[in-house]
């Protein structure tokens, strides 16, 4: 069975600390990707991954930033639901202490969890 990304609001987590560039070319795929799946809205935390030159925050503000992201509420349609419907795990999410976070946040307020390189979901 796969999952339906047309219409839905899918936010993208995975490791980024450490690795070159951020993994901001696996970020940007990912997002390419669901767009062509048909996604209504795509959270990539890539964009605020510093470019070269550019100093790196606290990861502490990282991740508060993207919990805060992740934990909104769809104040339009139903505010007793969160906004995003699913999150993608990236390769080697479990490795990376914020996407194990983002993860264990997802599924604790309802939101789906998929793995993006299980095959029966892409």
């Amino acid at each position: 069975m796969s999952y339906a990304y047309e219409g839905k609001r899918v936010f993208i987590s995975g490791p980024m600390t450490g690795m070159p560039d951020w993994n901001r070319a696996e970020f940007e795929r990912t997002e390419r990707e669901l767009r062509e799946l048909g996604a209504a809205a795509v959270f990539n935390p890539a964009f605020m991954a510093p470019r070269e030159g550019e100093s790196a925050l606290a990861h502490e503000w990282y991740m508060a930033r993207t919990l805060n992201v992740l934990t909104r509420l769809d104040y339009a349609a139903d505010p007793s639901r969160p906004f995003y419907d699913a999150v993608v795990l990236l390769d080697g999410w479990w490795k990376s202490s914020g996407a194990t976070l983002e993860r264990a946040v997802a599924e604790a307020i309802g939101i789906d969890v998929i793995e993006w390189d299980e095959p029966e979901y892409l």
